[in-house]
């Protein structure tokens, strides 16, 4: 583990060069100002500089990003297979309990098998977020 000032000092390279690589990126610009806040010492970490926060209720800021995640890959599956809430809760059901994703989870990459069908996008929702849905939850995502 680096010791703290070879962090500060790379954040401090990192909020020189950024800009200077990629000068009209407003990503870019954002990060770097939430560098220098820390480094400024208006904030005490990246977290509450890019006001990344728990939401109560909901979990810590990776929980709700996971979720956001899933669900945009559940909504696309739908979308683009044309799948109803209960047919694609039948795709998530056969993969979960039949064990395709027991085989399948500590994959990197989506298994090419997958490839062009709805399996690939369920795939990817696993992976953003291990648990499966429930079906009225995922007629709140995809919204049938």
């Amino acid at each position: 583990m680096p010791s703290a000032l070879a962090t500060i000092e790379r954040l401090e390279r990192l909020r020189a060069v950024l800009p200077a690589k990629l000068p009209d990126d407003a990503d870019v610009a954002v990060l770097t100002d939430a560098i220098g806040a820390v480094l400024d010492g208006r904030h005490d970490s990246l977290d509450q500089a890019l006001d990344l926060k728990s939401v109560p209720g909901h979990g810590t800021w990776r929980e709700v990003v996971a979720r956001e995640r899933r669900d945009e890959f559940l909504r696309e599956a739908a979308e683009r297979f044309r799948l109803t809430a209960d047919e694609l809760a039948d795709e998530i059901n056969i993969y979960v309990n039949r064990g395709g994703w027991i085989r399948e989870q500590g994959v990197e990459q989506c298994p090419a098998i997958h490839s062009g069908k709805p399996r690939a996008l369920v795939w990817h929702a696993m992976k953003a977020w291990l648990r499966p849905v429930g079906i009225k939850q995922l007629k709140r995502i995809v919204g049938t």
